[in-house]
């Protein structure tokens, strides 16, 4: 989903993974993968497979889609 045709993690629920790209403070932009932890109308958290957690303005997001399951890892929603 591109962010000019809406909302790209509109259709986002908690414990799932999804990929989020997002601009960064100097303009640059960055991706993270991860598992969304908690979502709000202003912010998205997730926490990467390495533990960390990013906690992500929802108007610096440029694109968000659900991603696959890693290659030989958990499946994607975990429940």
């Amino acid at each position: 989903m591109i962010a000019e045709q809406g909302d790209p993690l509109a259709n986002a629920v908690p414990d799932e993974r999804w990929a989020v790209r997002y601009r960064l403070s100097g303009g640059q932009a960055t991706d993270v993968i991860g598992w969304i932890q908690a979502l709000d109308p202003t912010t998205v958290q997730l926490t990467a497979a390495d533990s960390s957690i990013h906690v992500i303005d929802r108007s610096m997001v440029i694109a968000a889609r659900r991603a696959p399951a890693a290659a030989g890892g958990p499946d994607p929603l975990r429940i």
